[in-house]
């Protein structure tokens, strides 16, 4: 494997969610359209972030969903790192995010969890020194 190429996201309301995401986190919108897996038709959106990120968002089977809580097995959160964790909390706040208590580790890196509309786990990290030394 040569690296994480995407996250994907399935949503009830995959127009929205790919709007949020491009108004509120600063994504572009790369791509949409539909493809065809056997009799399965599959509406995608596909994001982008300056610094390489990809996130792409999928259409769901319509099925109720029951709500994740912080523990349960499985993918936890999507994080994002920022420079100024301050200025970006507030920045999402001024957008109505609801940003849960910021968080500091002993070597100082900065954590803060949010939710997007459709109550995926959300997480902004700062850190003091990169954990690979090319995202610095």
């Amino acid at each position: 494997m040569k690296v994480l190429e995407h996250v994907a996201v399935v949503a009830d309301d995959p127009e929205s969610l790919a709007d949020w995401y491009c108004r509120v986190l600063g994504f572009e919108l790369l791509s949409k359209g539909t493809v065809v897996l056997g009799d399965t038709e599959i509406d995608y959106h596909f994001l982008g972030l300056s610094g390489g990120a990809l996130l792409e968002i999928l259409n769901s089977n319509g099925k109720p969903r029951t709500r994740k809580e912080d523990d349960d097995a499985g993918i936890r959160h999507i994080a994002f790192l920022v420079e100024d964790m301050d200025a970006s909390c507030r920045a999402l706040q001024e957008k109505g995010v609801e940003i849960g208590a910021l968080r500091e580790l002993p070597n100082g890196t900065k954590l803060a969890f949010f939710r997007d509309p459709e109550d995926n786990i959300l997480q902004l990290v700062y850190r003091t020194a990169p954990v690979r030394p090319w995202l610095a």
